[in-house]
C-alpha cells in the first residue's frame, strides 16, 4: 500500500509532500496541495510555494472533484493488490 501513496498520477501528488493527497485544497493562485501541508507552509509564509508570488489571501478552497477522483483511483488500486 505504501507504493500507492507515492506512485499515482502527477495531478494526485502534492508538490510539497510528494505524496498522494487525501484532502486536496486550492490556494488563491490556483495550485493544489494537501491541506495539512499547505496549512503548515502558510503559518510562516505569505507566498506560493510553487511560484514565490505573494498570496494576499490565504483562503483554502476544497478540491472536491479532485478528492473524489483520488478516492476512486485509490479504491481501484487496492482491488488490484494481490494478497
Amino acid at each position: 500500500l505504501q507504493a500507492i501513496e507515492t506512485s499515482g498520477p502527477d495531478s494526485f501528488i502534492c508538490p510539497l509532500s510528494m505524496e498522494i493527497m487525501r484532502d486536496p485544497v486550492f490556494t488563491r493562485d490556483g495550485h493544489c496541495y494537501e491541506r495539512a501541508v499547505i496549512d503548515n507552509w502558510l503559518r510562516s509564509n505569505d507566498t506560493s510555494p510553487l511560484t514565490g508570488a505573494k498570496l494576499d489571501d490565504k483562503t483554502l478552497v476544497p478540491a472536491i472533484a479532485l478528492r473524489k477522483c483520488i478516492e476512486e483511483w485509490r479504491e481501484t488500486m487496492v482491488k488490484h493488490i494481490p494478497f
